[in-house]
């Protein structure tokens, strides 16, 4: 059976003593405490002075006034540029929020002066926590930045946090956020920004499971772009293709992965253009058109160092990596990920640092070096832990589990795949809820546990029908047809392999083709021999072909087994 591929202490009491307080400390206390008092003795217009005051202070000292940044529905915005003043945004924000609020003001800079610093500094402010991976910070101000606009502003400010909100596994949030966005823009007339928003709301809908909903909006939210057929019209078409292709529809997607690149080439949209190759990349690497997927891989990167997308860049490379991993290049692969990881880590980019961390563990894994694969995938699960991102927690969890099911750690193996199974049904998110359930039969086939593997595996086929999702649907049938043969149910089994066989060469999964046709081989094995013989060296071929040495390990001992009980020469005997 293959996976997806995705502390104790004790205190000891001691008797309560009463330690000295130090002369500093307190009078630190009392200082605080008389501080506030004296604060609270000011007159409110002397209150407000003092904090415009601070304001300017903080400001000169910290290199002066910021620059204004892009309204927020210029339809191809600039890049953020970063100043001296970004640290302390969030504070200069809060000191003329202050002072405003008094209606006071005791420089050249009247009431309408501190409302629009207040504003750029929200905005700096949110702008930087969300480049700084600090995602409470982030949503705070720009709610707070979207409370002090109106019309199609107020509608981008909260689509702006809905982002932050979605991107780490808050999909009630983003929902309700997008929502709110799509509203403030309609009122305002604003057809672009309800666009958007609406596009972003697909997105939810798509990540939890509702794949009608999410055409819908898909397609009411293209509508509205209307002749704007530009950048924001490219993403949109391109995450309505990535929705086709988790449904299986390989042809559809592929058709709207090259709609959506050749909108952002003839608008110059460079940004766009790379990651638009890059998913159409990804396409092509897990439909099996390897070289295609290099080349896309390759004009990808060309088009992020044109326009300076480091994280992009690094992106990409994490997929070209999953490419020659996958295609048995694990030298070039491991380059790839350490590439990334290098411009990951200068760009400060913690999230990113933990998903290429887990594909470097799990090249490890795949080339048996245990102790070095653990260490990478427990610092991934850290990482995401640390900058609260649930959802790759989740999927850090179901990695981590993975290698301990691989290692005979049954128990440990178990215990994760369950924590992240909690995590997905609190998110909502029924694909990897079902992607966790066909994992965790794992755990209970190589126990011994055959019907809560069957259990398992039943209830994942029932989410993959109901999310369409065809490439988990193949490998759970084909999983599930493999358990069968392992409790002697063999023509059962090979109804599942007929049925799961198909969807692999339909999707373009090679490997679980290969591995799926030597396991069908062994279940016809007893009744129609010769056939069995031909069609296991079929997929003996097609993992020589990927460079899956492992499996094709685990696939020889399990064919000699199942001969030798059948009384039959090996089919790898020349002699037979």
């Amino acid at each position: 059976m293959r996976t997806w591929s995705f502390r104790h202490t004790t205190t000891v009491s001691t008797p309560y003593t009463i330690s000295p307080v130090h002369a500093e400390i307190a009078y630190l206390f009392r200082h605080a405490l008389m501080r506030d008092a004296a604060y609270g003795l000011q007159l409110p217009s002397d209150r407000a002075r003092l904090h415009e005051l601070a304001f300017h202070l903080i400001e000169q000292a910290f290199g002066g006034r910021a620059p204004e940044p892009q309204p927020l529905d210029s339809i191809e915005p600039e890049e953020f540029l970063q100043h001296s003043t970004d640290p302390v945004a969030g504070e200069l924000a809060f000191h003329a929020g202050v002072a405003l609020a008094a209606g006071q003001a005791i420089s050249n800079e009247n009431g309408g002066g501190l409302a629009s610093l207040q504003r750029l500094y929200l905005r700096r402010a949110a702008e930087t926590a969300e480049r700084s991976y600090l995602n409470d910070a982030a949503i705070t101000h720009w709610l707070a930045y979207a409370g002090l606009q109106a019309g199609a502003e107020e509608g981008h400010s909260l689509r702006r946090a809905g982002f932050v909100a979605h991107s780490v596994g808050r999909p009630s949030i983003a929902e309700s956020l997008f929502v709110r966005a799509r509203e403030c823009s309609r009122a305002a007339g604003a057809r672009l920004g309800e666009a958007i928003a609406l596009g972003s709301l697909a997105n939810v809908l798509r990540d939890t499971g509702r794949i009608e909903q999410a055409e819908d909006a898909y397609r009411e939210a293209l509508d509205l772009f209307g002749s704007q057929q530009r950048g924001p019209f490219a993403v949109t078409l391109s995450n309505r293709a990535a929705l086709l292709h988790r449904t299986g529809r390989i042809e559809a997607a592929r058709h709207g992965y090259e709609q959506a690149l050749s909108i952002a080439r003839i608008g110059g949209h460079t940004r766009s253009e790379g990651q638009i190759l890059t998913k159409l990349a990804v396409l092509c690497s897990e439909t099996g058109h390897v070289e295609e997927a290099e080349t896309l891989y390759m004009q990808a990167l060309d088009q992020h160092r044109q326009c300076g997308d480091r994280l992009s860049e690094a992106t990409t490379l994490t997929n070209l990596g999953n490419l020659l991993r996958y295609s048995g290049r694990s030298e070039r692969a491991e380059s790839c990920y350490e590439q990334a990881l290098a411009i990951q880590r200068e760009v400060g980019n913690r999230p990113s640092v933990g998903v290429t961390l887990a594909n470097l563990g799990l090249l490890r894994q795949h080339t048996n070096r245990v102790a070095a694969a653990e260490d990478a995938l427990t610092r991934a699960l850290e990482i995401h832990r640390d900058v609260g991102n649930v959802r790759f927690e989740g999927v850090a969890l179901c990695n981590l589990a993975g290698l301990y099911l691989d290692t005979s750690r049954h128990q440990i193996a178990r215990q994760l795949f369950e924590q992240a199974l909690r995590i997905f049904r609190e998110l909502r998110d029924p694909r990897f809820q079902g992607v966790v359930l066909g994992n965790l039969a794992g755990v209970f086939q190589t126990t011994g546990q055959a019907r809560e593997a069957e259990d398992c595996y039943q209830s994942a086929l029932e989410i993959f029908d109901e999310t369409q999702d065809r490439n988990s649907k193949g490998i759970a049938l084909g999983n599930l047809a493999g358990l069968y043969r392992e409790t002697g149910r063999d023509s059962e089994a090979l109804k599942l392999f007929e049925q799961a066989i198909p969807i692999h060469r339909e999707i373009g999964n090679r490997f679980f083709e290969g591995t799926h046709t030597g396991d069908y081989a062994l279940a016809m094995l007893s009744t129609r021999g010769v056939e069995a013989r031909s069609t296991w060296l079929r997929g003996e071929a097609i993992l020589f072909e990927l460079g899956e040495s492992r499996e094709l390990q685990r696939n020889r001992n399990a064919m000699h087994q199942a001969c030798a009980k059948a009384g039959v020469a090996p089919f790898d005997d020349v002699s037979a």
